[in-house]
């Protein structure tokens, strides 16, 4: 059987969840993530997700494992200012930087690396160059190449002030 994957972006889906207003707590985000494929495959193999035999005896439905995953995602979201996550109550609410980036698709790494980039004392003044870095440790750039071709015409752009 093919095994999901869907756990490496939970925290962008969740972001988007949160966003389109289908989620606003930790509960609901459970209820939703019952509803994946991930969970079926959580459910049926659980050894494949790191999930121990026993613990399945005594969590048959994993609504434990499934909690804590949604409230690992929560948190990291809530570090990258994705979403506002309170513990306490388990709301989850949305933010201008997480409707942004579910809006564009931008993956929370990142958003991640742009807060990290932003908050260095040298963007300050941003120039073009600067903001062309920024938006190139973009992670959906990580599998652009440059082609033959444009290698002349980049070294180019390099020396020019």
């Amino acid at each position: 059987p093919i095994e999901s994957n869907f756990i490496k972006q939970l925290s962008d889906h969740l972001n988007a969840e949160v966003v389109g207003g289908t989620v606003t707590t930790i509960s609901e985000a459970v209820s939703w993530l019952t509803y994946t494929y991930l969970y079926v495959r959580l459910c049926r193999n659980p050894l494949a997700y790191g999930i121990p035999a026993d613990r399945q005896l005594v969590d048959p439905t994993l609504k434990t494992k499934c909690r804590e995953l949604i409230i690992d995602a929560a948190k990291l979201l809530d570090s990258r200012r994705m979403l506002r996550y309170e513990p306490e109550s388990g709301n989850l609410g949305k933010t201008n930087l997480g409707r942004v980036a579910s809006h564009y698709y931008i993956a929370g790494d990142s958003v991640e690396t742009f807060n990290e980039m932003l908050q260095d004392t040298t963007s300050r003044n941003p120039n073009v160059s600067s903001v062309f870095h920024l938006v190139c440790c973009a992670t959906e750039f990580e599998n652009v190449k440059v082609r033959p071709d444009d290698l002349d015409e980049m070294d180019g752009l390099l020396v020019k002030p």
